[in-house]
């Protein structure tokens, strides 16, 4: 038990104990004390006014823990109300900034790193849970070898379409159409996934 819950826990059980003797020794000395006919006699005088006091008590109890229970619902049900509705404008934002972006491409075709850099500059920086953006088109395996030596000329690098074989980066099997990343922004630290299907 940490030190700063150990009064809070000795205060709870103390006035526990203390509604337990208050509550049950009038009753236990009706039942079992001595001399016998006293006690008896004070049977529906003690007894009565004890039994409907530990009850207005129970009833207490109950509506106070379920009172604090709904508080705590409705608190619970106001965040997580907030929270998803500030996730699913966030996602509403990113699925117009993909729109926006795919008219990019699609009004202009082919875009170079500059023209992306300066069209997603601002979306980078107003999301911090954005990490990179990617272009990834899809490139049929007739135009392989034209992609690649393009792609070679743009970047002047030794461009290939690769895949993750084994955990290592190698040059891609031959297959029907491939989804290579072309462009990535921004490129800083991002260089290895060029050309990753």
């Amino acid at each position: 038990m940490p030190a700063n819950a150990v009064l809070s826990n000795w205060a709870t059980w103390w006035m526990g104990d203390s509604l337990g003797v208050v509550v049950f020794s009038p009753g236990c000395l009706i039942l079992f004390g001595k001399p016998r006919e006293l006690w008896r006699s004070r049977r529906i005088s003690v007894m009565l006014p004890q039994m409907l006091s530990f009850l207005m008590l129970v009833f207490g109890y109950v509506s106070a823990r379920n009172w604090e229970q709904s508080q705590l619902s409705a608190a619970f049900q106001s965040r997580a109300r907030a929270v998803a509705e500030a996730f699913q404008a966030r996602m509403e934002f990113h699925d117009d900034s993909q729109k926006m972006i795919a008219g990019l491409f699609s009004n202009f075709g082919i875009i170079s790193a500059d023209q992306m850099r300066y069209s997603v500059r601002s979306l980078l920086d107003h999301s911090p849970e954005l990490l990179a953006i990617e272009w990834a088109p899809l490139i049929l395996d007739t135009n392989r070898s034209q992609y690649e030596t393009a792609m070679s000329d743009i970047t002047r690098t030794d461009f290939k379409i690769r895949e993750r074989i084994n955990g290592k980066m190698l040059l891609a099997q031959r297959r029907e159409e491939y989804v290579p990343i072309t462009i990535v922004e921004p490129l800083a630290g991002n260089e290895s996934v060029l050309g990753f299907d």
